[in-house]
């Protein structure tokens, strides 16, 4: 796979992992295509719905193939599963063959189920693993245990970016707390959406992304 292709995954539910993809395939440097893939094989189409893409989707749709749409601005949107039947008609080989025709892309995945084997390509190819919880119990919690997850199945915790988005302004720990508890350093701590920092912060997070992925 021939692109820069970096892996978001949340930790639970909730924590704004699909606003990360987004906002990283927006800001992240790339010579050729953005790609944005929904790989969340439950079929929420979040990312058909944010780009107001779910007709176009659907237009291109065929069973176990990714369905394929360009969004306004020229980011390209790849979705895996519009239902949860769908799910189970993808394979790794379908994934591979849809990301074969685009050059030098930037492809950012919202990974939901990391570990399903449809997602396997990119995990095993992506530069990071942004890995997103919530500076509370339940975040820290969901935390542990995917970064445990990870560690079984040999992802080299170098690969993995640690993010904490409080997008909710319900912060319970410290980051300092956090870090203690997991034995892993925070890349970066996002801020609610309305504070006025939030766009300096992200676009920091991202230009740290890709100068470490270089």
């Amino acid at each position: 796979m021939n692109h820069r292709v970096f892996v978001v995954v949340g930790a639970k539910g909730g924590v704004g992992a699909s606003m990360i993809a987004t906002k990283l395939v927006e800001e992240l440097p790339a010579t050729g295509e953005r790609v944005i893939v929904d790989a969340d094989l439950t079929g929420k189409r979040s990312h058909a719905v944010w780009y107001d893409l779910v007709a176009d989707l659907d237009f291109d749709h065929v069973p176990g193939s990714p369905a394929t749409a360009m969004s306004p601005n020229g980011i390209i949107v790849k979705e895996l599963a519009r239902t949860y039947e769908d799910g189970f008609t993808q394979s790794a080989p379908s994934i591979l063959a849809s990301m074969a025709g685009l050059a030098n892309a930037l492809i950012i995945v919202d990974a939901p189920q990391p570990f399903a084997s449809t997602v396997r390509p990119f995990i095993v190819n992506a530069e990071r693993i942004v890995v997103v919880t919530e500076p509370t119990l339940l975040g820290l919690a969901a935390a542990r245990a995917m970064l445990s997850a990870m560690n079984r199945r040999g992802i080299d915790p170098e690969r993995i970016a640690f993010v904490l988005n409080d997008s909710r302004n319900r912060r319970e720990l410290p980051r300092s707390e956090i870090e203690t508890q997991l034995c892993t350093p925070v890349s970066v701590e996002i801020p609610i959406g309305s504070d006025r920092r939030f766009s300096n912060v992200f676009s920091g997070f991202a230009h740290s992304l890709a100068g470490a992925s270089e």
